[in-house]
């Protein structure tokens, strides 16, 4: 499929092949559901926790002995059953979340992610971002024709490789952020309002996948 392609000041220099199999995915919430959802309960992190009877302070004396005095048996004042003793069948923080994520529905949620910006003319392809300084100055003067940097998450720039310059470019920014194109996630496609590709990701993307 054709797509335009972008320069650095927001104009329409030329047209891109994009590959169908990639930027032309049907839609599929229910997949895509499941995987974002998989993300999150890998994201989280157990908080809460509550003090079993080996946890909680005090208990270490046997409050009477065992036989002879008509009450029951009692090992420790920390007994569940006891008045500050530890919690049974509470919370606790060693809880596990996680889930597997198939890598087929991983890379299917990729591809639709992107399809579906493209549709809806939120991603486009730019043919360089080149930085004159290593300044935040510099990153919005880029950025400014293609999203709204008054709002958080607002853009995503897809690159080649890893580059420290963009990295500290972009580090005051909440409206931007960046991913390597060989690290992409749903997650993060879909949590931005804008994306950005640049050319030479693309071909990189198109390679992992074989096209």
């Amino acid at each position: 499929m054709k797509a335009d392609l972008y320069n650095t000041t927001g104009a329409v220099i030329g047209t891109i092949d994009a590959s169908d199999r990639i930027f032309d995915v049907e839609w599929n919430g229910d997949l895509m559901r499941q995987v974002l959802n998989t993300y999150d309960a890998n994201e989280r992190r157990p908080l809460a926790h509550a003090k079993g009877r080996g946890e909680v302070s005090g208990g270490g004396k046997k409050p009477w002995k065992q036989k002879g005095t008509g009450r029951a048996r009692v090992g420790s004042t920390r007994s569940p059953i006891w008045r500050k003793g530890g919690t049974t069948h509470g919370p606790v923080k060693d809880k596990d979340y996680h889930k597997t994520l198939p890598k087929k529905m991983a890379r299917k949620a990729i591809m639709m992610a992107l399809s579906q910006k493209l549709r809806d003319s939120e991603l486009k392809f730019v043919d360089a971002m080149e930085y004159v300084e290593t300044k935040t100055k510099a990153a919005v003067a880029l950025l400014k024709p293609f999203a709204d940097l008054k709002k958080k998450n607002q853009i995503l720039i897809i690159v080649p490789d890893r580059q420290e310059s963009l990295r500290r470019s972009f580090n005051n920014l909440k409206a931007a952020d960046w991913a390597v194109a060989g690290d992409l996630n749903a997650k993060k496609l879909i949590g931005h309002k804008n994306i950005i590709v640049l050319q030479g990701a693309l071909d990189l993307i198109e390679k992992q996948y074989k096209i």
